[in-house]
């Protein structure tokens, strides 16, 4: 049985960091992932609201705020993929 008991790689020895700092980073991300997903429905309200009432300027507009989202989340994805694909190849190897 490991020191941490049921609680598995938590009370390993060489373990680093505190799972506290885990858990924070952990939620953190959620709450991005839940602001990013309100940023882009605001943005499909505005955008298909402007497309209804034939809003070029506003459509223009919105096609620019989309530019911005689209921006911000290529910034995101490859670390993101990056890092599972580590997690992935750290976990074949042991």
């Amino acid at each position: 049985m490991t020191r941490g008991g049921s609680l598995g790689f938590i009370g390993h020895p060489k373990s680093s960091g505190r799972p506290g700092g885990l858990f924070v980073g952990v939620v953190v991300l959620n709450l991005g992932n839940v602001y990013i997903s309100v940023c882009i429905n605001h943005w499909n309200n505005s955008f298909y609201s402007a497309l209804q009432a034939f809003d070029s300027s506003e459509l223009l507009r919105q096609l620019g705020v989309f530019c911005v989202l689209v921006a911000s989340l290529s910034r995101y994805l490859p670390t993101r993929f990056i890092s599972t694909r580590c997690c992935r190849s750290a976990g074949a190897a042991g």
